[in-house]
């Protein structure tokens, strides 16, 4: 097998410059750069060709074989937007003419064409173990006859639309109600022409083991040639299942589908000492973010959770006392309400700056982040990922020492709680950490420091 070319893609000047092995050739949209970069490293077919479309919607074309009805044959060119796609089609094109021809690839679709070449293929494993295999023309009666049997025959382009109404009304929160719009778009975008009761489990967990991540840019969603996290595709088999059950609760085909292993990650967080500098940097030089980060050092919201605040729900009036406020259902990720203490720490850091009112987060999320990246550096504080949350989750868990209340508190589960946050930090270096005021040094106020590297 030859060696994968080797690709990249680099800004120059207006532009983009990509390479794959010798060749190099320049673009002004990143996105065809990369799509260019594909095609070049695409793999070889017997009769089928993968090319570049210089056209941002649809980069991609798959030149292949076949023949008009009177068998004249010619060659045809279809357009894809997806890498993956127009590779799919030119691997079933291509194995659908050695194995039949082209007068057969081109009387068949794309989707029988796959069907009968995977029914040869598993009639011949089964086969081979002695397994009596049925005909194909028995197997499609007997599929029919259970699809006639459930006779709700709508396809699902047709059927997410009212499962999502049905959410809807049903008093969804809009985080949740954004993620199954968000998956299951990508779901109808394969399978929007189906009808939904004849998709099997096979095919919905081919599906959710080939998605592929998307990232934004200003020309689009263009999609990463990287495989989904298992945490992203647990996401979609849950939102999936769901759907399913919602269609026909009699037959779900994601319930046998396993869910992804999830690997606990190691929960990281900042030192008292570090949130002290961080947080005295962001007074001192940028107290638009000093706010958010106190929320989130000294409650454990999530970034999401904080971004729908205001200011006025916090009451500074006795800033040595605890308090409280109720977290509305449409402001958390679980759309549940819950009560979030107020702990005199937070009081003194947002008295110690001016707004009183207003929103919490007051720029974009993209202008945000580059601050926030800015603060850490002027502060010389490392940036952990989620260190906000993990920071209280871990000091709050050594005082309270109570996984209930600490689940509560931060809208979590008590078994997310144990397995993430059962590492508790020393009781007086957690009581250092919510014991942080402004103005006072830090060197007197915390005894306990993360050891250099």
């Amino acid at each position: 097998m030859a060696a994968r070319k080797k690709t990249a893609v680099q800004a120059q000047g207006k532009g983009f410059k990509a390479t794959a092995g010798s060749k190099s050739r320049e673009f002004t949209n990143r996105a065809l750069a990369v799509a260019w970069c594909d095609v070049e490293t695409a793999p070889q077919f017997r009769h089928c060709r993968i090319q570049f479309n210089n056209e941002e919607r649809r980069p991609f074309i798959v030149a292949y074989p076949t023949a008009t009805p009177d068998g004249k044959a010619f060659t045809a060119r279809k357009k894809f937007s997806e890498f993956h796609a127009a590779r799919r089609f030119a691997e079933e094109r291509d194995v659908a003419t050695i194995n039949h021809g082209r007068q057969f690839a081109s009387e068949l679709t794309r989707e029988e064409i796959a069907a009968v070449s995977a029914w040869r293929n598993e009639a011949a494993r089964l086969a081979a173990d002695g397994v009596t295999v049925p005909s194909l023309a028995d197997l499609i009666r007997e599929g029919l006859g259970r699809l006639f049997a459930n006779p709700d025959a709508r396809k699902v382009a047709d059927l997410v639309p009212l499962f999502l109404q049905a959410k809807t009304d049903r008093g969804i929160g809009a985080a949740q109600l954004k993620s199954l719009r968000i998956r299951l778009g990508r779901f109808e975008e394969s399978f929007g022409d189906r009808v939904a009761a004849s998709i099997d489990q096979g095919e919905i967990e081919r599906w959710v083991l080939e998605i592929r991540p998307r990232k934004k840019t200003k020309a689009g969603p263009v999609e990463l040639d990287a495989p989904s996290s298992p945490q992203s595709r647990k996401h979609y088999r849950a939102v999936l299942h769901t759907f399913f059950a919602w269609v026909n609760p009699d037959r779900n085909p994601v319930t046998k589908i396993e869910a992804p292993l999830i690997k606990s990650p190691e929960r990281d967080h900042y030192t008292p000492e570090e949130a002290y500098m961080l947080l005295a940097w962001m007074l001192e030089n940028d107290s638009l973010l000093l706010p958010s980060t106190a929320i989130g050092f000294f409650t454990g919201l999530r970034q999401s959770e904080i971004a729908r605040l205001d200011l006025s729900a916090f009451d500074l009036s006795e800033p040595d006392k605890e308090g409280e406020f109720i977290l509305r259902a449409s402001d958390t990720k679980t759309d549940r309400p819950r009560a979030v203490p107020v702990l005199p720490v937070l009081k003194h850091w947002l008295l110690s700056q001016t707004r009183r009112s207003g929103s919490v987060v007051t720029m974009t999320e993209s202008a945000w982040l580059t601050r926030v990246r800015h603060a850490h550096a002027g502060a010389n504080v490392r940036r952990v990922e989620n260190g906000l949350r993990h920071s209280f989750a871990s000091y709050r868990g050594a005082i309270i020492k109570d996984s209930g209340r600490l689940a509560d508190e931060m809208g979590n589960s008590v078994s997310i709680v144990r397995r993430h946050y059962r590492d508790a930090k020393l009781e007086a270096e957690a009581r250092a950490f919510f014991s942080l005021k402004p103005g006072e040094l830090v060197s007197e106020k915390i005894p306990f420091k993360r050891n250099a590297g």
